[in-house]
């Protein structure tokens, strides 16, 4: 098997089309290993075959090849990222995307965060915190959209910042849990070649939503984290775990089929006159 980090659009046509000379069924291009992992709790693997392929821009474009071809019965799904804000739409109606950020948005937008907190975290901590600050979601929110609001900034002004150098394990306390602004701040400023006033006059104008539209799912689920490696549980918890327990929270709660991405799925399986996700 091809590592889908060295795929293109060329590689991932001819691996469906090799399929398709044994699997004569549906496939599902995902952008990585994450999404499989989560998308192998849903769909039907007697009926649907997945095909990862190694980021969005492969997912599209390889949809658009199979297209033209044409190729039946294959569906591209992908992270909306900042598509919403920057204006951008799928160019076919045999891609879907998640009405959130991405995957972890959508899974952290439901109660699977709670549940995941109560599982993970310490149940005292947590009622303490929240008897006198706020709800863990809410303050999950507020760090996260100072980093979101960043990102969106040097998508808009083409900044072209690298954001593995924005860590949010770098800017907020593992024993407080408090972000310093300021710094993050400065350093974007630095990286981008901007003032931190000129910065800080872009970051106060950026959108302040919809808030899981704008926040970018790495981040938060670093977040998350980062407070179960402290304040809330000091046994830790690695950003994977997290997500690895929020994903079978989500499946467990059946929060799926609530979601703007279950319709959007169910829409399209009707039209192809097919049924590729199991009971949800």
């Amino acid at each position: 098997m091809i590592d889908p980090k060295l795929k293109d659009p060329g590689t991932i046509v001819a691996e469906v089309l090799m399929s398709r000379t044994m699997f004569a069924g549906p496939h599902i291009l995902l952008e990585g290993p994450s999404d499989s992992r989560f998308w192998k709790m849903y769909y039907r693997q007697d009926v649907a075959q997945i095909v990862i392929c190694g980021g969005k821009s492969n997912v599209i474009a390889s949809v658009l090849r199979l297209d033209v071809q044409p190729v039946p019965q294959v569906l591209g799904i992908v992270d909306d990222d900042l598509d919403y804000f920057l204006g951008r739409t799928l160019p076919s109606r045999n891609l879907i995307s998640y009405f959130e950020h991405d995957l972890e948005c959508m899974v952290l937008s439901t109660g699977a965060l709670e549940d995941t907190l109560q599982h993970l975290g310490d149940d005292a901590a947590i009622a303490n915190y929240e008897g006198s600050q706020t709800t863990i979601r809410d303050a999950v929110i507020t760090r996260s959209i100072v980093f979101a609001k960043l990102r969106l900034i040097s998508a808009v002004q083409h900044h072209h910042v690298d954001f593995n150098k924005f860590s949010p394990w770098k800017y907020i306390s593992r024993t407080t849990w408090t972000l310093n602004v300021r710094d993050l701040i400065n350093d974007y400023a630095r990286e981008s070649g901007q003032s931190p006033t000129d910065i800080e006059t872009l970051y106060k104008a950026a959108p302040e939503g919809p808030v899981w539209r704008l926040l970018q799912g790495h981040d938060t689920i670093d977040i998350v984290a980062i407070s179960l490696s402290g304040i809330f549980h000091d046994a830790g918890a690695t950003p994977g775990q997290v997500f690895s327990h929020m994903s079978l929270a989500f499946h467990s709660g059946k929060y799926l089929r609530s979601t703007t991405l279950f319709a959007q799925l169910s829409a399209w399986e009707a039209a192809q006159q097919i049924s590729i996700v199991r009971n949800c």
